[in-house]
This record gives structure tokens, C-alpha cells and sequence, in this order.
């Protein structure tokens, strides 16, 4: 007997566990049992920061267990060892409710969630933080998911609260990885740029020149292939950055920028006013005009100064901003 609630139990067929099965807890336990000893748990740890709602044997990896639990992971813990280890992890968007291994891949698993996402995702435990695929059938809380037959990797059946029963084929599952930006810019602290994208994009066969400061690093993201990669569209990435140059390096502009730019405790236009000036003299015109049309959008036509306003867009323009009164 246990004094907490017990929340999944689930028995290994693999022969090297013949008579074990795992149980999961409230208080985020994992306990394995062995039925021929009822009296005590043979193994148990701690799989999760609060409670552990599902479990799941490999098919095929002797010894691995799948959990899930409120904290949003699913993790796969290798039972071999001595001590249970984890050797993977994926962070979910919800509490975890199911989790099952997909037949004849080793590395794929499907999950639902108890509330708030619908939704059913397979998971490549090797690429956590995107789905490998996606179904969006249900249309409220998913309730259980099954593999059709334990070798066919095809199909999976999903029952949900909204009332229906849903065979899902695998190939019409959607992938989220094909709708996610390829691309990402970054500016470092001491305004440095940093930009990723397909290794196809920006590969030096494409006859771009270098930009004055450009650091390629192609291998950050790029990693060897496996011949049996479910992952059709897989690329690697290149990592460009493009560093000041040391003469144009100073970043005290920013620094006296933000020491002498004010943002509350005055009416909107003189607001825009100080901190045109604090740019003008900083030498960056460009935000000062900024900082000057906003005084117009934004600021009231009672409270702007004719005298401020009528200055020219940019400089030698005979384009004039028309006084507000």
C-alpha cells in the first residue's frame, strides 16, 4: 500500500523486466515493482517537480521509461543503470497526460495533454523543442492515445472529450518545423550582430562577399546525419557574425543615452524635446527626428511650440514640418 495516489501503471515487455511494472506518483515518484514482491517497491526516484501523470516502456530499448507530469517534460529514463538516468527530455506547453512510444522508431513518442492544448504531438527525442509532427482533429481535451498495432507505425487512435474517436495517419500529420522562421537576428551587448540561417542561404558557393567584420561559424549548428533520419527536409545552419570594427567599437553612445534620456514624470512634448536634444548631441540625427515626429503624432496641438517644430526633415531639405498652431 501507498500513501499517495497512484496516477499510471504500466508493465515492461521486454524479458529483462518480466515481472516489473512501473508505477507513477502524486509526488512526482517513479516506483518499479516486481510482482513476485508485493511488499516492497525494488527501485524508486524522483522523475519530476510535482506529479507524474504517465508512463511508458520502450518497445525495443531495454530498460528505457518514458514519464510525463504536470511540470510540462516528458523524460525518458534509462532503467539499466544502477541509479535511474535520464537521457532525454522534451519540454511540452501543458501538463503531460499520455505518452506512448511509436512502434519501429526507436526515438519517436506521441503525447497529449490534460488541459488547455488539444492537440496530439509525436516527438523525436533527439530534436526537443519542435514536434516532429502534429494532429488537430479534437476540438477539446484529448483523453487516450493508442498505436494501432504494436508494429505498425502508421496509424494512431485518439479519443477525446469532444465526443469522438479519431484514427490519425501519420503522413497527414502537420509539422510544425515547416511553419516555423528559418531564419534569426540577434545584436549583441556591445552591438555585435549575429545572424543564422540555412546553411543553403548564405553557403559560399552562392558568391556573396564577406562584409567587413564577418565571422562565419557554419559548424555551430551542423551536425552528421543519421541514414535512417525520419526528418526528410533536414539543413544545417550557418551562424554569421559581424563584429565592430575596433575603431567604431565604443558603445558610450548607448550608455549616455541611457543615463540622460527621460521617459516619465513630464508632459509628452518636452519629453520628445529632451531627448531629441540628448541624441542631437550624441551625434545620432536620425533618432532625434524620431524623437520630433513623435512630439508631433502623439503630443497635443495646444502643447507644441511652433518654433520647435518648423525645422526640416533631414538636413539641406527645403521640406519644412508646418508649425501646429
Amino acid at each position: 500500500g501507498q500513501s499517495e495516489s497512484v496516477r499510471d501503471v504500466q508493465f515492461s515487455i521486454r524479458d529483462y523486466f518480466t515481472f516489473t511494472f512501473a508505477s507513477t506518483f502524486e509526488n512526482g515518484n517513479v516506483q518499479l515493482w516486481d510482482i513476485r514482491r508485493p511488499d516492497r517497491c525494488e527501485r524508486m526516484f524522483t522523475a519530476h517537480n510535482g506529479p507524474v501523470f504517465c508512463c511508458d516502456w520502450h518497445p525495443e530499448d531495454r530498460g528505457w521509461l518514458a514519464t510525463g507530469g504536470r511540470d510540462k517534460m516528458v523524460k525518458v529514463w534509462d532503467m539499466t543503470t544502477h541509479r535511474a538516468k535520464e537521457v532525454h527530455c522534451v519540454q511540452t506547453i501543458a501538463s503531460v497526460a499520455r505518452v506512448k512510444w511509436r512502434p519501429e522508431c526507436r526515438h519517436h513518442l506521441a503525447t497529449c495533454s490534460m488541459m488547455v492544448d488539444h492537440n496530439i504531438y509525436v516527438w523525436d527525442v533527439r530534436r526537443p523543442f519542435v514536434p516532429a509532427a502534429m494532429f488537430e482533429e479534437h476540438r477539446d481535451v484529448t483523453t487516450g492515445i493508442a498505436w494501432r498495432h504494436p508494429h505498425d507505425p502508421s496509424f494512431l487512435l485518439s479519443g477525446s472529450k469532444d465526443s469522438t474517436l479519431c484514427q490519425h495517419l501519420f503522413r497527414d500529420a502537420s509539422q510544425p518545423v515547416e511553419r516555423a522562421n528559418p531564419e534569426g537576428l540577434c545584436y549583441g551587448l556591445f552591438g555585435d550582430l549575429a545572424f543564422a540561417a540555412k546553411e543553403s542561404l548564405v553557403s559560399a558557393e552562392s558568391g556573396r562577399k564577406p562584409c567587413a567584420g564577418d565571422r562565419r561559424h557554419p559548424i555551430f549548428f551542423k551536425r552528421k546525419l543519421d541514414p535512417a533520419e525520419p526528418f526528410v527536409g533536414l539543413a544545417s545552419s550557418a551562424l554569421s557574425v559581424f563584429e565592430m570594427e575596433p575603431s567604431s567599437g565604443s558603445m558610450s553612445w548607448f550608455v549616455d543615452t541611457a543615463e540622460r534620456y527621460a521617459l516619465a514624470g513630464r508632459p509628452l512634448a518636452e519629453l520628445c524635446d529632451h531627448n531629441a536634444k540628448v541624441a542631437r548631441e550624441l551625434g545620432r540625427n536620425q533618432v532625434a527626428q524620431t524623437w520630433t515626429m513623435l512630439r508631433i503624432i502623439y503630443s497635443s496641438p495646444g502643447l507644441a511650440s511652433a518654433a520647435s517644430l518648423n525645422h526640416s526633415v533631414g538636413k539641406g531639405s527645403s521640406y519644412g514640418l508646418p508649425p501646429l498652431n
